[in-house]
């Protein structure tokens, strides 16, 4: 049954590849043409007495819904000035852990569909001095309105009454608060934006030899994400859970990633970020959470890659969030940017 599972979520995981927009100078199937989306990932968190789990997986589906990002770099470079385009894009992405129990049952999973609408700020490759390479500098602007729950319509805290809307027979303390794991309710809506800036360094043709693809990227990025303007809709988060979990999260981080610098041909990237949050929950969680990563890719195999990230802070899968963990996340990832390239 656990092999089942694991199989099952490989098979989503490749259906990625369903929202790909091939590109012939690539062997990168899965990707897709808009700037910092998520990739499809499956680990195992080192240690997992907390968490508990066979496996964890993410599922991140990308649909665009017009333009892309190779016609822009073309009209930068042909027309020598800064170009825009703008992105609209659905995600579906899904979190699941099948836990270690009793048939190993997936302890409510974690939906999170999307829309976003991402404003791509592109200047003209300019020569760099001393090489063979030109760059441009970009800006990366999006607008995201989510939607965070795991399905589930038991009371979110144990002690809590279903038949007077979750309340409780008296007043607890918050530090008394015990989450309903077993199908407890996370629900929420929240509004999101963010910005990066990003230097694309060009000088390596593809394998048709007809477009100059990105050497490397450096990227530079902030976001910030509100749970409380639009809590208020159907769906959106109650107010004990926002007051604990947080109403506003501003995360910042960095990555660079380098294109078929290390064989077999692929991409790497090192990188990480930290988030603060205004939540006032007690215990083992922290207004504080920070990962660091590294990662490598193979074009040979769809862009399949492998993966180590580093995470610290509380356990964000759902009703979760109330435990403190350190762990190291293992696995693989599939998917990601589509590699910038432009018409010579």
């Amino acid at each position: 049954m656990r092999l089942l599972a694991i199989l099952c979520t490989l098979v989503l995981a490749a259906g990625a590849t369903l929202s790909a927009q091939q590109d012939p100078s690539v062997h990168r199937a899965g990707s897709v043409d808009v700037p910092l989306l998520e990739q499809s990932r499956i680990f195992r968190n080192v240690p997992n007495d907390h968490t508990r789990e066979v496996y964890e997986g993410l599922l991140a589906l990308h649909f665009p819904l017009s333009g892309g990002m190779q016609d822009s770099y073309d009209r930068a470079r042909m027309n020598d000035r800064t170009d825009w385009a703008w992105l609209p894009s659905i995600s579906m992405i899904v979190n699941l852990r099948q836990t270690v129990e009793e048939s190993a049952p997936v302890r409510t999973p974690s939906y999170m569909p999307r829309v976003r609408l991402t404003a791509v700020r592109t200047s003209a490759p300019k020569a760099v001095a001393g090489t063979h390479f030109t760059a441009s500098r970009q800006l990366v602007l999006d607008g995201t309105f989510g939607h965070y729950s795991n399905g589930q319509d038991g009371c979110p805290f144990a002690g809590q009454d279903a038949t007077r809307a979750c309340a409780f027979p008296a007043p607890v303390d918050d530090s008394a608060l015990v989450v309903n794991r077993k199908d407890g309710s996370f629900s929420s809506h929240y509004l999101e934006a963010g910005a990066a800036w990003r230097r694309l360094l060009w000088g390596e043709g593809t394998m048709n030899d007809t477009r100059i693809g990105a050497r490397s990227i450096v990227t530079v990025f902030t976001r910030v994400r509100d749970y409380k303007a639009v809590s208020r809709l159907p769906g959106g988060m109650e107010p004990d859970l926002r007051r604990l979990y947080g109403s506003l999260r501003v995360r910042a981080g960095a990555e660079y990633l380098s294109e078929k610098a290390l064989h077999p041909v692929g991409r790497w990237w090192i990188g990480g970020w930290v988030e603060a949050s205004n939540g006032h929950a007690p215990k083992d969680v922290t207004r504080w959470r920070m990962a660091a990563e590294a990662g490598k890719t193979f074009d040979r195999i769809g862009g399949t890659g492998v993966f180590a990230r580093w995470y610290y802070g509380h356990d964000d899968y759902n009703l979760g969030f109330l435990q403190h963990i350190s762990v190291l996340q293992v696995g693989l990832t599939l998917g990601g940017e589509r590699r910038p390239t432009y018409r010579f």
